[in-house]
């Protein structure tokens, strides 16, 4: 009868570097994870908006592009950080299809609530003053200058 050879020491030694080499690696992967969930979560979900007051009334006309926003809101200093708002408006494929509108930024607002009411074009209410007029002349001479829309259109609409 043969007698069962005993385990070599350097196998186990092997088996043992191999091991700890899988749990470092599989350690740095979490790492690498977790920093890019939370540089995620930096750009899409804190809050980047500060306007002078509590709110920035962003006016998109109907030609506007992307680089007319971004010019628009680092000129008046909405954005805090405008390099995470441009990369949150490309990681949301945002900036090809500009909806025109009057968009309330709130202070407080992250990019990724900016850019969903951007892209969805969610556009707050215009407030229009009448007087009391006699002629449909007379109230488009007054909602031509508030109003984007051509004159002929406002005439159209009423009547």
């Amino acid at each position: 009868m043969v007698a069962p050879k005993a385990p070599s020491k350097k196998k186990g030694k092997k088996t043992r570097s191999k091991r700890l080499g899988l749990w470092v690696v599989l350690a740095s992967l979490l790492v690498g994870v977790v920093c890019i969930v939370v540089s995620l979560g930096y750009v899409f979900y804190l809050p980047n908006i500060n306007p002078t007051k509590n709110e920035y009334e962003l006016l998109l006309p109907r030609e506007s592009n992307f680089d007319f926003l971004v010019k628009e809101l680092r000129a008046q200093k909405v954005v805090k950080n405008n390099g995470s708002f441009w990369w949150a408006c490309r990681g949301m494929r945002y900036g090809s299809t500009i909806k025109p509108g009057r968009y309330l930024l709130k202070r407080g607002m992250t990019n990724y609530q900016v850019i969903r009411k951007l892209q969805l074009g969610q556009q707050d209410a215009i407030e229009l003053k009448f007087r009391s007029h006699h002629f449909v002349q007379e109230i488009v001479r007054d909602l031509d200058p508030q109003l984007e829309i051509s004159a002929d259109e406002i005439t159209r609409v009423i009547e």
